[in-house]
């Protein structure tokens, strides 16, 4: 399920892992306040960031310090990317109770293979869903809709994805948007379907735009309209939804031909 890490940003010019570690090769770290680290953060000194989330990790041991430093590592920002050092400070934070590097652990360990990596990331997720985490709850509901590290259950599914849809996770939106479709969990209902769909959309995400553009192309449970489905295609295309794309140059092709 390497999909879960989708969205995780790591940066192209990342380092390898096998790079020489920060203690390795880290001057002594300057003292540095969480302020100082954000400001740093926004002029894109992030070297500054990487050293200075380190210090506050290390001497200080907030749960928001070890998870930020834990982030960079593995994002290989500001310095190599370092998977194990990740693992070793988000497992801290989680210990303190931060749902944030609770859900950004799970998609780590979902990422991996091992034995038992699913069933701790299911721990993981669900402890952090119940405490309002909205990614939290989207990617518990994808684990009960396809059974990986918990018994299957489309209805909780349903429920998780429900909660992120409130919660403002588009992706969660997608997915509730389809069970209702579907009928997967609830009952059918179009109406709801077409709702969150919208949502999702609106909220960006090119995969719901592409849909609800095919929908108001073809009147898919909606009024045809047929400048509203390619203003959709366009926006889904922009966002580099490759079908969007096929279906735009398409419709484009059929209209230098007339």
């Amino acid at each position: 399920m390497t999909f879960l890490l989708a969205g995780l940003a790591v940066p192209l010019a990342a380092q390898d892992s096998s790079a020489t570690s920060d203690s390795a090769t880290d001057e002594a770290a300057a003292p540095a306040t969480m302020t100082e680290v954000e400001q740093a953060w926004q002029r894109g000194d992030f070297v500054f960031v990487r050293r200075g989330l380190k210090t506050l990790a290390e001497q200080e041991g907030t749960a928001l310090a070890q998870y930020r430093y834990g982030r960079v590592l593995l994002e290989g920002t500001g310095g190599p990317r370092d998977v194990q050092g990740a693992v070793g400070w988000l497992e801290k934070a989680v210990a303190q109770n931060n749902a944030d590097a609770a859900t950004l652990l799970a998609r780590v360990l979902l990422s991996s293979k091992g034995e038992g990596h699913a069933e701790r990331a299911a721990e993981l997720l669900s402890n952090a869903a119940t405490r309002g985490d909205a990614e939290a709850q989207y990617y518990l509901g994808l684990l009960l809709l396809s059974g990986k590290g918990v018994e299957q259950d489309l209805g909780r599914a349903f429920d998780w994805f429900l909660a992120a849809s409130e919660g403002g996770n588009m992706h969660a939106q997608f997915e509730l948007s389809k069970a209702y479709s579907r009928g997967q969990g609830t009952e059918a209902n179009p109406q709801e379907a077409l709702r969150w769909l919208e949502e999702a959309a609106g909220a960006g995400l090119p995969e719901a735009q592409y849909f609800l553009a095919n929908a108001l192309d073809n009147g898919g449970g909606v009024p045809v309209d047929k400048q509203a489905a390619l203003d959709w295609f366009r926006r889904a295309a922009e966002n580099g939804q490759p079908q969007a794309q096929r279906e735009l140059g398409t419709k484009y092709l059929a209209w230098q031909m007339v």
